[in-house]
């Protein structure tokens, strides 16, 4: 139960110890705070390191789950410092942390499915993916709307997703399948590409291109 960092200049490494019970499932950190945060492995605890001054807080949250260890994902705003999280318990739910206020706000998915696959910050709200349907949603803190599209087309459930903080446009691979996607969701339109191998990673360069990486380990782009 330890957080590490590495100096690369002066190969430093220095590390903290956190509570005996605080099991760790994933690490953030945020860049415009400098503070590290991190998710209990049943993602009922919510913690934060201060490097700069040592200072551990945890924040409890509430769950219906009694799992032990549960897939989580999370994204930082970096204009407020609020954090998200994303459980994939039964139900899934995001939970944001206001660590000004240490506030905590939990919405509900509409959907039961616990496969989710991505979570991210996109150009109007946090959106999420599922593996095991088509559907993309998204929630917007401002009005507390949690809302879900089907992306047609031959699709069966989305193995990575990304989202084009410039545009609003989500990238996507269907799971299983030699393809790559993009789903623009002011006009509904959607276009898939054939990729030789698997795609396993995806990335959205500043200019707009899509950056994949392959099963073979092979990089490409779609410009």
């Amino acid at each position: 139960n330890k957080i590490g960092r590495l100096h690369p200049e002066t190969n430093l490494i220095t590390e903290w110890t956190l509570n005996a019970d605080s099991k760790l499932n994933r690490l953030s950190f945020d860049s415009s705070s400098g503070k590290a945060y991190y998710i209990s492995e049943d993602a009922n605890r919510i913690g934060s390191l201060n490097p700069d001054t040592n200072l551990v807080t945890e924040w409890n949250l509430q769950s219906n789950s009694s799992e032990q260890s549960v897939t989580t994902f999370t994204a930082i705003d970096p204009s407020s410092s609020n954090f998200y999280l994303l459980k994939s318990s039964s139900p899934p739910s995001i939970v944001r942390l206001d660590p000004s206020t240490n506030n905590i706000t939990q919405w509900t998915l509409p959907s039961n499915s616990t496969n989710i696959s991505s979570f991210s910050r996109g150009f109007d709200g946090y959106y999420f993916t599922y593996e095991d349907t088509n559907n993309v949603g998204k929630l917007d803190p401002l009005t507390n709307n949690v809302t879900e599209w089907t992306i047609p087309g031959n699709t069966v459930g989305l193995s990575h997703a990304g989202f084009d903080l410039a545009t609003g446009i989500v990238y996507f691979t269907p799971s299983d399948e030699d393809q790559m996607g993009r789903w623009i969701p002011y006009n509904g339109v959607t276009t898939e590409w054939k990729i030789v191998n698997t795609p396993t990673e995806l990335a959205i360069a500043p200019s707009g291109s899509l950056y994949f990486a392959d099963e073979l380990g092979r990089i490409g782009r779609i410009s």
